[in-house]
């Protein structure tokens, strides 16, 4: 079924007390805030599906204020999946991010101030609402058209542009408890990711942590990729070598194409790796999580 036609959203009987509330108080124009303490009652799978519903002519008064899912066309282009394929990869990568920051920072995610470097169409943005409210969520991104595409959309949180190699990033002095870098690190060249993790080391707090998926060494013998054998043999010498496999597009200026990185790669910069996580719907997306040192 494709959740993100609003003519086949369906959840079952027990959601609707809840989506009824908060729809009232959409009509009643409360604040958002209100809402969403609302629609956290429902699970972050049930959460997720009413917003990638969105606009949804069952519930008017909230179409209004959460924002509308990206087009299929655009989900289509920035993943290679779209609907409800691409929200279970998504809703299983939040539960990395919340399974993560109990884990290692030792209280519940709830509240936190979020940032996601790389935001996009904000994919990931959309469940972060699940945890916190706008105020305490940032969307960064170097790519103009793509913060376009989640401020057209209306996502819910600061939404701002940052250089391609960071020195710090533009989030007014923020301090955050949870960072996110969900394939970013997977397309980056070696010289803009230390820039990244240099940048955002600046804006974590004492405690907090931060997330970028990889790709294994195991990914340059994928096939159907646009590397050549060659490029391929390379780029495993390289990530052998250097604990970093990069191979640059020919439209890019160098900075972006395909990586691989071994996690002894990130022990640098203010940084150690507490662990990762994996997910079988997503197996080329590794979850490092760095703690500040």
């Amino acid at each position: 079924m494709d959740y993100t036609s609003e003519t086949n959203f369906s959840l079952f009987s027990h959601t609707r007390p809840i989506l009824k509330q908060a729809e009232l108080l959409a009509e009643q124009n409360k604040p958002l805030e209100v809402m969403l303490d609302v629609l956290r009652k429902l699970s972050l799978e049930d959460f997720g599906l009413l917003l990638i519903s969105m606009p949804n002519s069952r519930y008017p008064s909230l179409s209004k204020v959460l924002p509308k899912m990206a087009d299929a066309a655009i989900q289509q282009q920035w993943t290679g999946i779209t609907g409800l394929e691409l929200f279970s990869q998504t809703a299983a990568f939040a539960r990395q991010l919340e399974t993560a920051f109990v884990r290692f920072v030792g209280r519940p995610l709830q509240g936190s101030n979020i940032l996601d470097l790389g935001v996009g169409y904000g994919r990931n943005m959309r469940s972060m609402l699940y945890y916190s409210n706008p105020d305490k969520l940032w969307g960064v991104d170097p790519w103009q058209s793509s913060l376009d595409l989640s401020i057209n959309d209306g996502v819910l949180a600061h939404l701002v542009r940052s250089d391609p190699i960071p020195e710090t990033l533009p989030v007014k002095g923020t301090k955050f408890d949870l960072a996110f870098a969900f394939s970013v690190f997977t397309h980056l060249s070696q010289e803009a990711v230390i820039g990244a993790l240099k940048a955002v080391r600046k804006s974590i707090e004492p405690d907090g942590i931060f997330v970028c998926t990889i790709r294994p060494i195991e990914y340059w013998s994928v096939k159907g990729q646009l590397f050549t054998p060659e490029q391929s043999k390379q780029a495993i010498d390289d990530h052998r070598e250097h604990g970093f496999g990069f191979y640059a597009h020919e439209w890019s200026d160098g900075s972006y194409g395909d990586t691989s990185i071994d996690l002894r790669f990130f022990e640098r910069d203010g940084w150690t790796v507490a662990g990762y996580d994996t997910t079988v719907s997503d197996t080329y997306q590794i979850a490092v999580i760095l703690k500040a040192v």
